[in-house]
């Protein structure tokens, strides 16, 4: 929807101009072409940083028990 304001000569509002158009099935075609495809999802899954910081810090905490369990060993 777009409306503009039609002014008469010296300034004054006369009157506005509104159109609507329905692009429902324009917004239908855009939104099939950027849903990812299970595949894409999967690619990009290992990138996700949601992901991998928690991963990142659990490996990081087991890597250091292992290690100080390996030490407590010797």
């Amino acid at each position: 929807m777009s409306s503009t304001l039609i002014q008469d000569t010296d300034g004054s509002p006369l009157l506005f101009m509104i159109i609507i158009r329905d692009n429902t099935e324009e917004k239908k075609q855009r939104q099939n072409k950027c849903m990812p495809t299970g595949w894409q999802i999967w690619e990009r899954w290992p990138r996700n940083y949601e992901i991998n910081q928690p991963l990142n810090i659990i490996s990081m905490v087991l890597d250091k028990i292992l290690l100080e369990a390996a030490r407590n060993q010797k």
